[in-house]
């Protein structure tokens, strides 16, 4: 394998990946590790050790190292500033924050911030997503707290959030609905289920969420349906109501949408929103590289990498 000019390192709450990139922009290898921020914690020297290990043979060549997502954040390895929105992307250079590595600077991409939101690694999803044409318009990246997004000419100029994911993790563990919808995930989904619940929660968002999911907890005790159904149709009514919320956001409901997320959860968001009369746009697993490249080019780092 050619040596790696670049580590180009996306590194979250739960988890860390770093992609070694050669001088031609070309992803060499990759490697992952559940070693995200609440396992490392707030130590710089452990984040050192960790990216040292994750890296393995490819520190041998000194690349450089640029990171996106919560490893900047007050409880990663070192807090930068959010960036107010609305942030060039594409164009121009996006100041990154510096901070003693292994064997050089690791470079901190700094998050966005707007009156009411903040977001760490996302914009950097964006960027990659902007990169591969989708430069203006919404778009949504689905996880622990979704964000929708508004692009323009390669420019974040706005987003929403919407705490979908968290909100499930809680319901489904804690209180009575968790008693309802039992404890473990199905193997497969019930895609039967889950659409019920997203067509509740698209025709009842004006309800609210809250009083949407009641009913799950009222037709499992009245119409005895089983765990798993419960579990999957109220994880439709959540993402249903999301949907519903974001469109009303956005002022109105586009017929197209790109899909930046896991392809589990892409899946899940591709029903929904075509239940809402929207096509969704599965963006490829490259986008945070692409945009961590893009920055670390602009930046000057790994040798000119091109």
């Amino acid at each position: 394998m050619a040596e790696p000019v670049l580590l180009a390192v996306d590194w979250g709450t739960t988890s860390v990946r770093a992609s070694a990139v050669g001088a031609d922009g070309t992803v060499l290898d990759s490697a992952s590790a559940s070693e995200g921020i609440l396992t490392v914690g707030t130590e710089p020297a452990a984040y050192a050790q960790t990216l040292t290990r994750l890296a393995g043979s490819w520190a041998e060549s000194r690349p450089a190292v640029i990171a996106c997502g919560m490893v900047g954040s007050a409880k990663g390895w070192h807090e930068v500033p959010y960036l107010p929105a609305p942030v060039p992307l594409t164009a121009g250079e996006v100041p990154l924050t510096q901070v003693a590595g292994p064997w050089g600077p690791v470079h901190l991409v700094p998050g966005v911030s707007t009156d009411g939101g903040v977001m760490r690694g996302e914009e950097t999803q964006l960027l990659g997503l902007a990169l591969a044409g989708h430069a203006t318009g919404p778009a949504v990246l689905p996880g622990t707290h979704t964000k929708w997004a508004l692009l323009a000419d390669g420019a974040l100029t706005d987003f929403h959030t919407a705490m979908t994911g968290e909100l499930f993790a809680l319901l489904s563990t804690h209180g009575t609905i968790a008693q309802v919808v039992g404890d473990v995930a199905p193997s497969e989904a019930d895609w039967s289920a889950f659409e019920a619940g997203v067509q509740r929660g698209l025709a009842g968002a004006g309800l609210g969420a809250a009083a949407l999911v009641f009913g799950v907890r009222a037709r499992a005790l009245l119409e005895k349906m089983p765990p798993e159904q419960a579990r999957e149709e109220l994880s439709g009514i959540l993402i249903g109501a999301e949907i519903a919320g974001a469109c009303h956001w956005l002022g109105h409901t586009p017929a197209r949408l790109p899909v930046v997320a896991s392809a589990a959860l892409a899946e899940r968001y591709r029903r929904a929103l075509a239940a809402a009369g929207i096509v969704a746009d599965i963006a490829d697993g490259g986008v945070t590289t692409r945009g961590l490249i893009h920055l670390a080019r602009t930046a000057g780092l790994g040798e000119g990498v091109t």
